[in-house]
């Protein structure tokens, strides 16, 4: 049903997954990862997201089974080639987009480069820097101040890499309890953990991995830039609820970033037109539950907020007067979709 797929922009050859059974009418869901992870961290829920759509999930450039370096590791820099990959290769000039962690950064900065060329943006589990962070009046690099990984990550002199090289997966390892659920050790699958060292023990991913912290500073920068222009599309912002970060609650740490540089309409639950959404759960990507598979959160939002138009009916059950006024059940007797309110 997926398949791996290669393509060579301007220099690099990025790597990407893809399947689905989705029309050639319905726009595709762009996934894009994290780190340390790869396109795998979506494996799981791959199959409950391609149901009447195509998916792709990308390796960011340099990272993952994706080859060659892109000049540099900026966010924005690293949206263009996604872009290059999604637009120019593939052809799709419409697109759904959910991020994760520094991942977000990038697709962040490919909404705001194409806004035209995204209808929802989802970005979890991510202190966006820019206009928000890391405050106001506070330079650039203090955004590597945010957490101890940050400062040793993006440490010069390549000190990150001669640190962990021969031991990769042995730090990988040791690193997924500090941002998993409850710190649990378990809360990355082995199988998982073991992809994800193998493509890091990679020297040239290995840093790659590393300049995505060591770009933090100029990522904020050009962030402040991009955030002139609001973005226009719905944004739904994904968290762990009972998460506490520096003992703040962490939807709203996580999501007053996004209100700096998205439409400030900003409402809980169903992301309309230039909303910003905010999605608390018990669970999200880093710090996932072991009892729940990974991310299945985020297919349930997916499907939740942003499931594929099916007939006419569909989208009267969804968005005609009922709105607002408790969910439809069961399924439509024309197209036989479930339906949503």
């Amino acid at each position: 049903m997926f398949r791996h797929e290669f393509a060579d922009v301007d220099g690099v050859r990025m790597h990407y997954v893809t399947g689905g059974t989705g029309s050639p009418g319905t726009p595709p869901l762009v996934l894009l990862h994290g780190w340390p992870q790869t396109w795998f961290e979506w494996r799981p829920v791959l199959p409950a997201l391609a149901a009447g759509r195509t998916v792709i999930a990308v390796d960011l450039p340099g990272i993952g089974d994706s080859q060659g370096a892109p000049p540099d590791y900026a966010k924005a820099t690293l949206a263009r080639f996604v872009h290059g990959l999604v637009a120019d290769r593939l052809g799709h000039r419409s697109i759904d987009l959910v991020a994760h962690d520094l991942g977000a950064g990038v697709g962040y900065q490919y909404a705001a480069q194409h806004p035209g060329e995204v209808r929802r943006l989802a970005l979890m589990d991510y202190p966006l820097p820019g206009p928000a962070v890391p405050g106001q009046g506070q330079p650039p690099a203090a955004v590597l101040n945010l957490a101890w990984h940050f400062g040793f990550h993006s440490a010069p002199g390549h000190m990150a890499e001669q640190m962990v090289d021969d031991e990769v997966g042995t730090y990988l390892r040791e690193f997924y309890p500090e941002v998993a659920f409850q710190g649990r050790r378990d809360a990355v699958p082995e199988q998982a953990a073991a992809e994800f060292t193998r493509t890091y023990s990679r020297p040239q991913q290995l840093t790659g991995g590393f300049e995505l912290y060591r770009t933090l500073p100029q990522d904020v920068r050009d962030n402040i830039a991009s955030a002139a222009t609001p973005l226009p599309m719905p944004v739904l912002v994904v968290t762990g609820r009972r998460d506490q970060t520096a003992g703040l609650d962490r939807l709203e740490f996580l999501a007053g970033p996004v209100r700096a540089v998205a439409t400030r309409r900003h409402r809980r639950g169903r992301p309309g037109r230039g909303a910003l959404a905010v999605g608390g759960t018990a669970r999200c990507a880093h710090r996932a539950d072991p009892a729940v598979p990974e991310l299945t959160i985020t297919a349930r939002w997916y499907r939740r907020c942003w499931s594929p138009p099916g007939c006419s009916a569909c989208r009267r059950g969804r968005t005609g007067a009922g709105r607002g006024r408790g969910r439809a059940r069961g399924r439509c007797r024309r197209c036989a979709r479930p339906r949503r309110s």
